[in-house]
């Protein structure tokens, strides 16, 4: 039987349909601020994964649901008064594989969607803030 779209850790019934599958996720992200005057320029990384792994003991294969995602930033905090800034920057976000793949055990994985790349985004943009 065919799966449908898995959706970011969602939890999966097992090949039985008798209880769900433990599902791996793990995430974090990390960031550095540089004050370098009269800007404060931050650079940063965040990651997240989630994995469900059935094995069918029935056939030489195990079930794969896997995705990633993760997005590096840079941006420069510009104070033009002490209550007011301007901070432009930069996004690329990277959209990770497809889930859904087999892995054989004599044999390479299988995509069952086919092309497993979803791609990726880079976002510019500039943000204001007034703090009262």
């Amino acid at each position: 039987a065919t799966r449908g779209i898995i959706l970011f850790g969602a939890p999966v019934a097992d090949l039985l349909g008798t209880g769900i599958e433990d599902v791996n996720s793990m995430g974090g992200w990390a960031q550095l601020s540089i004050p370098v005057n009269p800007v404060t320029v931050c650079v940063g990384y965040g990651y997240q994964e989630s994995e469900v792994v059935i094995a069918n003991p029935l056939v030489e294969y195990k079930y794969e649901d896997e995705i990633s995602t993760s997005a590096m930033f840079i941006n420069a905090r510009y104070n033009i008064t002490p209550q007011f800034f301007v901070q432009p920057e930069l996004v690329y976000y990277d959209f990770g594989k497809a889930a859904q793949k087999i892995d054989r055990t004599y044999g390479p994985y299988e995509y069952l969607n086919g092309d497993n790349d979803l791609g990726g985004a880079i976002l510019a943009g500039v943000h204001f803030r007034y703090n009262f």
